[in-house]
């Protein structure tokens, strides 16, 4: 049990690590953008890879070590919103990127919360799991790395960075929509599908013959 112990805080701590790396990476950002020069931008890639690989370490260490627990996944839930949300924030407010794509990305994070919560009150209720989200998984790793991007396009776009961090936000906006659009339909689609079967399975009870 101690070991177990020691390795799930481990994991909580790998995880936690993320938030000083955010407030650390907020600060290199903001000199960066605004014209910090070549040494901002070099620290700020520096801490956007530590902050990758704590989410990718605590990540693999937990399955490895069987440390996988649900307020771990809160935790790492939650880093995760404090880095995203927070760098996307700093950059709307210094009209780098429109608010928004900060109003887009905080309603999938909402989707996520909600149909979370749904998941357990269907597994409670012995129904039917909500289909696996591929199309959302990889859009979170968008986002995980559009702070990143943001930082590359002004100092490498010159000029046309605005313009262009712009289109991708329009982009990355339109991508998030049509995720959930698809995800919503497709788990329409999955419970009708469900519904029915059930019907089936009750009809064909109530025909069968009773016993002698």
């Amino acid at each position: 049990m101690k070991k177990k112990f020691r390795q799930i805080l481990c994991v909580n701590l790998i995880t936690l690590l993320r938030i000083p790396l955010t407030i650390l990476f907020l600060a290199e950002t903001e000199a960066a953008v605004t014209g910090g020069g070549n040494l901002w931008s070099f620290w700020t890639v520096m801490t956007a890879g530590c902050v990758y690989a704590s989410d990718f370490l605590d990540g693999r260490l937990a399955r490895k070590w069987q440390a996988v627990t649900e307020k771990g996944a809160r935790l790492d839930l939650f880093c995760d919103s404090v880095y995203i949300l927070g760098s996307l924030g700093l950059l709307c407010v210094r009209r780098v990127l429109p608010y928004w794509l900060l109003l887009a990305v905080s309603g999938k994070l909402a989707e996520f919360l909600i149909c979370s919560r749904m998941k357990k009150y269907k597994e409670k209720k012995g129904g039917r799991v909500y289909y696996y989200d591929r199309p959302g998984r990889i859009l979170s790793a968008v986002y995980y790395l559009t702070p990143l991007l943001v930082v590359a396009f002004c100092r490498f776009a010159g000029a046309e960075a605005y313009s262009l961090l712009y289109g991708y936000s329009a982009a990355l906006t339109g991508a998030t929509v049509a995720v959930s659009w698809l995800k919503f339909k497709k788990g329409a689609k999955a419970e009708n599908a469900f519904g029915k079967e059930i019907l089936r399975n009750e009809s064909s009870v109530s025909k069968s013959p009773d016993p002698a």
